[in-house]
């Protein structure tokens, strides 16, 4: 494993250990304490190692992770590369976007193209019923929150999902609002600050033939974000199915979301088992690109057959978390995916509040692309 890569995933070992299963939480759902700032390392060279971090407290899944050692009680983190990430693209608001479904760059009479990479082909109209006229059948879930009431949540085929649970302290908002959208007029708000997680999940359609799916979502992260020198590790979207080791259970997770902090700022494709099995050390890569702030962001992701994952952001592919094992020399499989868990998550203690808005979320087992 390179070093860089070491660093990443060292960043992100101490904030998921702590991390409750798919299913109800533990009473005590604390994380480790966020480790001290990373020194500032030279072109190519690697940051001076960061402070420990404080106790995981009584976790009864797992602790955080420690180094190559395996895991320890302690949630601390290492040391992080001076690495940014490159600016996001400039997106207006929906209020602006001009596109419309017939519009396009290349669809058969009229219809979008999949591969469009034109903005102002996103934004506009609702399309969940455009779609499902045009993938009749490939369509597993498509939401687009028009037809629920404010402060409400979708029905089925959603549920919500997450920690703390509906109406317990620090629980997460999570409802339909009209403050901001993609598409039409309404979209997710949910509002999330430290060690939480705010999901709506779907099983429609699950498993699939194959053990593939394509994903869509348009999502949007108000500022302004204070930046820690400790790690935020932030996810979006999470793939989870069951697995089993000897006689421990635990689920598998395959995820899509990022780091923020003074030291990494970037989307990152994550592997992670909960609670850890023995042995088992968790996955990370990322790409370097820079989580974009007050603008509508289209990503898309594939999970499938040869434990392939693909990432696309506003149309265009990012090869870089585009992963097949090995993973920076770890192997590891996919389970039998048995749904699919969109919204954010924020899995340190920080006195932060997260602002965010999801919309137009489609599941299918064809790609949607973000013009339709």
């Amino acid at each position: 494993m390179t070093r860089g890569a070491w660093l990443l995933v060292a960043a992100i070992y101490g904030c998921l250990a702590g991390c409750v299963a798919q299913g109800d939480a533990p009473p005590n759902f604390r994380g480790g304490g966020a480790g001290g700032a990373g020194g500032a390392g030279g072109a190519g060279g690697m940051a001076d190692a960061g402070g420990m971090g404080g106790s995981a407290g009584d976790m009864p899944s797992s602790g955080g992770m420690g180094g190559s050692g395996g895991m320890t009680a302690s949630g601390g983190m290492g040391g992080m590369t001076a690495s940014g990430g490159s600016g996001g693209s400039d997106m207006s608001d929906a209020s602006a976007g001009e596109g419309g479904i017939g519009g396009g760059d290349g669809g058969m009479d009229g219809e979008p193209s999949v591969d469009s990479t034109n903005p102002d082909e996103f934004f506009g109209d609702a399309r969940c019923d455009a779609l499902r006229a045009l993938e009749p059948g490939a369509v597993l879930a498509c939401e687009d929150f028009e037809d629920v009431a404010v402060g409400a949540l979708p029905g089925a085929p959603w549920e919500r999902r997450g920690y703390p649970n509906e109406g317990d302290e620090g629980a997460p908002l999570l409802r339909v609002g009209e403050e901001r959208a993609a598409r039409g007029e309404r979209s997710l708000h949910l509002s999330v600050d430290d060690l939480a997680e705010a999901y709506l999940r779907t099983t429609e359609g699950f498993p699939t033939e194959d053990n593939a799916h394509y994903g869509r979502l348009f999502f949007y992260v108000a500022a302004p974000i204070s930046r820690l020198e400790s790690t935020i590790h932030w996810n979006l979207v999470e793939a989870t199915g069951p697995g089993m080791q000897g006689d421990q259970s635990f689920t598998t997770l395959v995820r899509y979301g990022g780091t923020y902090n003074d030291f990494v700022d970037e989307y990152v494709w994550n592997y992670e088992q909960r609670p850890r099995p023995s042995g088992f050390e968790e996955i990370a890569t990322g790409d370097g690109h820079a989580l974009e702030l007050d603008e509508w962001v289209c990503v898309e992701w594939y999970f499938g057959p040869g434990n392939e994952s693909r990432f696309w952001r506003n149309g265009a592919e990012v090869t870089q978390l585009h992963t097949e094992p090995p993973v920076e020399g770890q192997d590891f499989s996919f389970p039998t995916f048995e749904g699919v868990n969109i919204g954010w998550a924020i899995y340190q203690e920080v006195d932060m509040q997260f602002e965010v808005w999801v919309d137009s979320v489609a599941i299918a087992t064809t790609r949607v692309g973000c013009a339709r």
